[in-house]
């Protein structure tokens, strides 16, 4: 993907304070070479309005977690977009590695954990093990407001959050890895330019079909009679209406690609409409 960066006004994404979206947001720009204003947002619908709504500007934004799977208000927003041009530019997948960290420099002073409650319920068994019996716990509304409430409590107290976090903040880590499983995070960049094929793409589409049986098998058949291999496949009802679903689709490729714009046509002709999200390099 090629951007010059005179050519963007702002990329945004999700969070502050070390956030994975503003991780994310880093490599994107470091890998694209992109230099610009960047701003924080709240959610991921005020990103995607962003996007949409000022032309020049990108968004970084959650996309497919390992655990949880495709993320439905990500995919949901972007269908919706007013510029039908915005699109998915490129990803990158990240590893939730938590980490333990404080003003303190000895883990074994630790009284007190301030952290998000998804940060909390994702490191519960080394909470459990590895801190004391009654440690106090302390809810924060996001890994960056742990991060400075730590600045209200006394060095006993560690909050949960990011290698970034701790850079950004002056924190010490006290153990990194902290979390119970190992579980990524695919994050998408998202704007209204083109990308061209490099030989390692995929093409992120929706389609939305009739609600009846065989539906799924006709799309499906013209993608392997193309010889496309699908990545990815997930189906749902419609909110609009009972008789119809919604079809959500990675393949391996690029619409630039002659075998993936015939298929794209081919399923167009049999859906009830169709919208392409994206054709970006894989991570």
């Amino acid at each position: 993907m090629e951007i010059k960066s005179g050519n963007i006004d702002k990329i945004a994404y999700l969070g502050i304070g070390g956030s994975y979206s503003e991780i994310a947001k880093d490599i994107f720009c470091q890998k694209y070479n992109i230099e610009t204003y960047q701003s924080s947002l709240r959610t991921i619908e005020e990103i995607v309005d962003y996007v949409d709504t000022y032309p020049n500007t990108l968004g970084v934004i959650p996309y497919e977690n390992q655990m949880e799977g495709i993320i439905r208000k990500t995919i949901d927003k972007l269908s919706k977009t007013n510029n039908k041009n915005i699109q998915i530019l490129a990803e990158v997948e990240l590893e939730m590695n938590s980490c333990l960290l404080s003003k303190n420099s000895e883990i074994y002073n630790i009284s007190g954990i301030i952290a998000h409650p998804k940060a909390l319920a994702n490191c519960r068994e080394f909470i459990k093990n590895e801190m004391p019996l009654h440690v106090n716990i302390i809810t924060a509304n996001s890994m960056d407001e742990s991060a400075r409430m730590l600045d209200s409590y006394n060095l006993t107290y560690a909050t949960i959050g990011t290698e970034k976090t701790a850079e950004v903040y002056n924190l010490n880590i006290l153990k990194r890895d902290i979390n119970d499983c190992n579980n990524k995070t695919r994050f998408i960049l998202i704007g209204e330019y083109e990308t061209a094929p490099t030989g390692n793409d995929k093409t992120s589409f929706l389609i939305k079909l009739e609600d009846r049986e065989g539906a799924l098998l006709e799309i499906t058949q013209i993608i392997v009679e193309n010889k496309i291999n699908i990545i990815h496949v997930e189906s749902r009802k419609t909110e609009e209406s009972k008789t119809e679903q919604m079809l959500y689709l990675d393949i391996e490729g690029h619409i630039k690609e002659e075998k993936i714009s015939k298929a794209l046509s081919e399923i167009e002709k049999k859906s009830l409409g169709i919208r392409i999200l994206g054709s970006y390099e894989r991570d």
